[in-house]
């Protein structure tokens, strides 16, 4: 070091000053573009209004309610149901628990029947509707902040049960052994990636198109009105649909 001059030093340290300002210039505008791509990802909350209320709902409240029927003796029988209304079926109400309640798809793939069982029941107000509480132990970050809260509108809870009644038991006869409330078609339980391709796939039926795979929905700070819908999505929670009244 004694060989390098003060003017030699000087120099140097110009130049690794202005190459950090160069850097963080691209840093900044980097960060510019990603903005703007992820904006490109927000939803309205007349798309949820849509998901939440259109035909996708119209079709799981039919299906539900023709799965079964009740005898002259008073029993209920099930009605068989295809893999098609299956699906449709189960995303739809996987899609209105994430829209619901803001939360990752983690969450909901691992609800397991013993959690919705144990619900709680919350009357309503005049200001709110009634609702379950459901608790899920199994999620990322549990070690952390322990249960994930679920809360369950009174209309969703209801169709819930029916699908748990009338339509899983007919895909887990030969896997009886899953806990998993929501099942796939060959009876196993879903993992968080599945859950996402199916609020993705329920998106794309109510003809709202998005970028990529739908992991989480939260609400947007930035923009009132704009809710997240991508795969980067941090959860948010909130026990209150983002749907317009």
């Amino acid at each position: 070091m004694s060989d390098v001059s003060v003017d030699t030093l000087n120099a140097r340290r110009d130049l690794i000053s202005s190459w950090s300002s160069a850097q963080k210039k691209k840093v900044l505008r980097r960060k510019l573009q990603k903005h703007e791509e992820d904006f490109k990802k927000l939803i309205t909350s007349e798309n949820l209004y849509q998901v939440c209320h259109g035909d996708q709902r119209i079709n799981a409240v039919k299906q539900l309610g023709n799965s079964s029927k009740e005898t002259s003796g008073g029993t209920e029988v099930q009605r068989v149901i295809s893999d098609k209304t299956h699906c449709e079926v189960r995303d739809w109400l996987m899609t209105r628990l994430v829209i619901d309640n803001s939360g990752r798809s983690a969450v909901v793939a691992n609800m397991t029947i013993g959690e919705f069982m144990a619900a709680v029941f919350h009357p309503g107000t005049d200001e709110d509707q009634a609702r379950y509480r459901i608790l899920v132990s199994n999620h990322k970050t549990a070690d952390q902040y322990g249960s994930a809260v679920i809360w369950v509108y009174d209309d969703l809870h209801k169709m819930m049960d029916i699908y748990l009644r009338t339509v899983r038991s007919q895909f887990i006869k030969a896997t009886p052994q899953v806990e998993q409330l929501f099942v796939s078609s060959n009876g196993m339980s879903l993992t968080s990636s599945q859950v996402s391709t199916s609020v993705w796939r329920t998106f794309q039926r109510e003809g709202i198109v998005t970028e990529g795979r739908i992991s989480a929905i939260y609400n947007c700070q930035e923009v009132p009105g704009y809710w997240h819908a991508c795969p980067h999505a941090r959860s948010k929670g909130s026990p209150r649909c983002p749907c317009p009244a």
